[in-house]
């Protein structure tokens, strides 16, 4: 017996079910990415990849190069593509489903940031900290949390089934209560990352701009992130850090994660003095301070037009305007 002969025995038929099977197990795989479940297992790998895999990488970091912004700064980026399912009758990506590449991707970069601070117990001796009023039983005495306030999105470029792309995440500013990421969709390969200062330590910069950049120092060209032909689209969202029901002011944890100077040695540091932030010795230069402050002033007018949506509700005629009508979605 040959094994032409054998395969012609047990090789089955091309019939109509196995050509349908085999047409529905490639569209599913194709489509990986919209299937259920599927979003909720890339939110905990997100996580997983952070709090486990890269528990020991640092978040503050005490050095600053003199043409990168303060390591709160840096974006993060994550990879992803267009499947068949995600685009509508004008096949480009759904205007929908931005948003959740863009919860994948902010998870990434807040639980890269804020690992040491998230999920845990604050000090009971800093807890004065916190803002906002206790209700009857709750002493704020919680884990810290992080919630999603509102989102903001603008779309520039479409996107076409099965291209890649990259999203790019970081802390743009925050006020007494929010704290504010601004993200980008950009094209696959117009930013990389690169070591900059040590393992656990990325640089994102613009690809065309990164090589003429260190070699001549150029302060303005290195602060270049990609060129707006390459962006898709962009995002702006606010979170707010929660103790409980209590809400705890921005400046509070980025204190204690160790992005800004202790408050309670504010007062005695001197020039080059080092404040110790929960057993860690960062160094906490004025140039560092000075940076930090400019940078979060460079996004504050942005916060304050996500601010402003706040009072859309006001907007809503209600009863005063009579509806057109009422339709069902997906029944009748």
């Amino acid at each position: 017996m040959t094994p032409q002969s054998l395969y012609q025995d047990y090789a089955p038929s091309p019939t109509f079910e196995n050509i349908a099977i085999l047409l529905i197990a490639l569209f599913l795989l194709s489509n990986i990415k919209i299937l259920p479940g599927v979003w909720h297992y890339r939110l905990f790998k997100a996580l997983f990849t952070q709090f486990i895999l890269h528990a020991s990488s640092p978040t503050a970091t005490s050095r600053t190069h003199e043409n990168t912004p303060p390591s709160l700064f840096r974006p993060l980026v994550t990879a992803s593509h267009v499947p068949l399912a995600e685009c509508d009758y004008n096949l480009h990506k759904s205007n929908s489903t931005f948003f959740t590449d863009l919860d994948i991707n902010r998870t990434q970069l807040l639980a890269r940031l804020f690992k040491s601070v998230l999920g845990k117990r604050r000090p009971r001796s800093r807890r004065h900290g916190t803002e906002g009023k206790t209700t009857e039983g709750n002493t704020g005495s919680g884990k810290v949390g992080l919630a999603l306030g509102s989102v903001m999105c603008t779309f520039r470029r479409q996107i076409r089934p099965f291209q890649r792309y990259d999203i790019c995440s970081r802390v743009l500013t925050w006020d007494d209560k929010w704290l504010y990421v601004v993200s980008h969709f950009v094209e696959k390969g117009a930013i990389h990352v690169t070591p900059a200062f040590g393992p656990g330590e990325e640089s994102v910069v613009a690809a065309d701009a990164a090589a003429a950049a260190a070699a001549d120092g150029d302060k303005e060209r290195a602060r270049v992130h990609v060129p707006e032909t390459a962006i898709y689209s962009s995002a702006i969202a606010r979170y707010v850090f929660k103790e409980g029901r209590i809400t705890v002011a921005p400046s509070v944890v980025l204190e204690e994660a160790g992005f800004l100077p202790s408050s309670a040695n504010s007062e005695e540091e001197t020039e080059g003095t080092r404040a110790e932030v929960e057993g860690d010795v960062r160094v906490l230069e004025r140039s560092t301070c000075t940076q930090v402050e400019e940078e979060r002033r460079k996004g504050e007018k942005f916060a304050r037009a996500l601010a402003m949506l706040g009072d859309l509700p006001e907007a809503f005629g209600g009863e005063s305007i009579p509806p057109l009508g009422r339709f069902g979605d997906l029944f009748w």
